[in-house]
């Protein structure tokens, strides 16, 4: 059974539960915001690799999302961990909506995609905020605890 940590509490995972936890960071109380990160964990599938997980990922996003434009994919590092950066656009109602996502296997395993979704195009401050928050990641050793 694998240890889950975050930052109020540990426990220990049953191995018949799977790990989809999410995070939010948002700049607004109530209503929606600017800018949102977004820290996701998911597994492979059997077989697959990073690049094929997210040709999963975007194929069931094409089906959702209005007119969705994939702007940039390309390799990347996160947490000292290869990665892949996206960034895609679609349309709502509001307007255009703009994300930006690197994705990594972590060492312990998941697959965590580290999400920011713009209202319109990024822009700064927000832009940087994001890409500061990507940068401070730093994932456990899997030989640390749990």
């Amino acid at each position: 059974m694998p240890a889950f940590y975050a930052n109020e509490f540990a426990a220990t995972v049953p191995d018949a539960l799977l790990d989809r936890s999410v995070n939010v960071f948002t700049l607004a109380v109530d209503g929606p915001s600017e800018l949102s990160v977004v820290v996701t964990r998911d597994a492979l599938r059997a077989g697959e690799d990073l690049a094929g997980y997210i040709d999963r990922q975007l194929a069931t996003l094409q089906e959702r999302l209005a007119q969705l434009r994939i702007r940039r994919r390309e390799p990347s590092v996160v947490g000292g961990v290869a990665a892949e950066r996206l960034e895609f656009t679609w349309q709502t109602r509001e307007g255009a909506v703009t994300q930006r996502q690197l994705a990594a296997i972590a060492p312990r395993g998941p697959v965590m995609t580290f999400s920011a979704t713009f209202r319109g195009a990024p822009a700064e401050p927000h832009a940087g905020t994001f890409e500061a928050f990507v940068a401070s990641v730093r994932f456990y050793d899997p030989q640390g605890p749990g």
